[in-house]
């Protein structure tokens, strides 16, 4: 059985974009995260 979702994501300098594809349906959701508040929960859960 084939799954029907692809994802795709930019790691880029200030923000990571995401986007996630139905490919039966071509519905898609995106989204950006500000890769300074990843880092930060990164450190926090370390310490």
């Amino acid at each position: 059985m084939s799954q029907p979702y692809r994802a795709g994501a930019d790691i880029g300098g200030t923000f990571t974009d995401l986007i996630v594809v139905n490919t039966e349906t071509g519905d898609f959701s995106i989204g950006k995260v500000s890769r300074l508040r990843m880092i930060r929960r990164e450190r926090s859960k370390r310490d």
